[in-house]
């Protein structure tokens, strides 16, 4: 694995926060075993030029089209009920 970026998600209710996220971001070129679903996924493979953005969270298509070109990032994601307000994605310099 390969780490690519720190991501920061914020999301407030009513004027206050309400939760924070912090996720490291890595990246893989292979895998062993068998790919497993969560509560927020099913896991699908996808060309990159396929990835349907429009049906994954709102802040996806700001920073991973950065890391699959072999960038690393750092984002910042404020929501307001779980919606996307403000957004800030820096590329870091090697």
């Amino acid at each position: 694995m390969e780490w690519r970026g720190f991501l920061e998600f914020w999301n407030f209710e009513d004027g206050r926060v309400e939760s924070v996220h912090y996720v490291h971001v890595y990246v893989a070129k292979g895998y062993r075993g068998e790919l497993r679903g969560s509560d927020e996924a099913v896991p699908q493979w996808f060309k990159i030029e396929e990835i349907p953005y429009q049906e994954m969270w709102e802040d996806d298509k700001y920073w991973l089209p950065a890391v699959l070109r072999g960038e690393r990032v750092f984002g910042r994601f404020r929501f307001e009920r779980w919606r996307l307000k403000k957004w800030e994605v820096y590329r870091l310099l090697d």
